[in-house]
């Protein structure tokens, strides 16, 4: 989904930039569409990309788009993370 959107609907229908000024990313569909009523812009709701396909589009070297791989809860500020797999 991420991927149509940000290369077809942005950059060849829509004609806008990828940029912070230009594009929002809202985690909450009733602020979406508030923002988006206010500002008179459109809100693009989307479903999350699923665990796996980040997984496997990460084995084969795909980029994906800014902000299409945003998971939470987000790990505190400070924590560090550290395998304990042995290599």
């Amino acid at each position: 989904d991420a991927t149509v959107l940000h290369s077809a609907l942005l950059e060849h229908v829509w004609r806008v930039p990828d940029a912070p000024e230009d594009i929002a990313y809202i985690h909450d569909t009733e602020a979406a569409v508030a923002q988006a009523e206010r500002r008179g812009g459109t809100a693009v709701l989307m479903h999350p990309v699923r665990e796996e396909v980040v997984r496997d589009l990460a084995r084969q070297g795909v980029t994906m788009p800014r902000k299409s791989t945003s998971f939470g809860p987000k790990p505190a500020t400070g924590l560090v993370l550290r395998s304990l797999a042995l290599d």
